[in-house]
């Protein structure tokens, strides 16, 4: 399953780092991809990813690590664990209860956690009503 993510990533991203990051084209799938500076630091080609509720979020990187949501949290648990390097979540419809009424979009901290050294980007959630 790595492999194909890995495969799709090298077909369709860019490996390059960007500000803001959002689903392959042509597919509800946004991807982050993480990776480890030489002191073992994780890193992110994307600080903040933007998604729609509904669509697929894919963290690949080390065979562990873990994200964490150490405040508010669209998913029903706070932290997510890797399976073989890859995490694969749908942004749940649940997530709409963190909208106002003038929302369009919540914004979520989280860490990326590796051998206890922690990144934290951000995840944006898109309202697409």
């Amino acid at each position: 399953m790595k492999k194909l993510f890995i495969n799709i990533v090298r077909k369709f991203g860019c490996h390059c780092k960007s500000e803001v990051s959002e689903p392959i084209q042509g597919t509800n799938t946004a991807v982050v991809e993480i990776a480890l500076d030489k002191n073992g630091m994780p890193t992110v080609f994307s600080e903040t990813i933007k998604v729609e509720i509904g669509k697929r979020v894919v963290w690949l990187g080390p065979e562990e690590f873990v994200i964490e949501f150490p405040e508010e949290s669209p998913f029903k648990e706070n932290k997510l664990f890797t399976q073989n390097g890859v995490i694969n979540e749908i942004i749940p419809e649940e997530a709409f209860e963190y909208f106002s009424k003038q929302e369009r979009f919540k914004k979520f901290k989280y860490n990326v956690i590796v051998r206890d050294q922690v990144l934290d980007p951000y995840l944006v959630i898109i309202d697409p009503r």
